[in-house]
């Protein structure tokens, strides 16, 4: 069984990404984050290389699982990756 599925080199808009995710079903804001403006459902989690304080996400964790009824999926997008770091590491807990 797969659980992540990764397209490399898409540069999609804003509303691609939210009418992809609906392939998916409902997309829902995340309540800790921060949205695009004019776009709810997408948040974004940017970091610039001179900022300081707390990491978001910098463990391994599992996403909005503090909700209610938690999502089934997660997409996400790069806009902007370091040349080097800034990895994102999947791990199935699936048994």
């Amino acid at each position: 069984t797969y659980q992540v599925i990764y397209f490399p080199g898409q540069a999609i808009t804003n509303e691609q990404h939210i009418a992809f995710s609906r392939r998916f079903g409902p997309v829902d804001p995340v309540p800790l984050l921060k949205s695009i403006e004019g776009y709810p459902e997408v948040q974004m989690i940017r970091r610039e290389a001179n900022e300081s304080g707390r990491v978001i996400g910098d463990d391994w964790h599992t996403d909005s699982t503090f909700l209610d009824a938690p999502p089934a999926a997660v997409v996400m997008r790069a806009i902007d990756v370091p040349e080097h770091g800034g990895d994102t590491g999947f791990l199935s807990m699936y048994t």
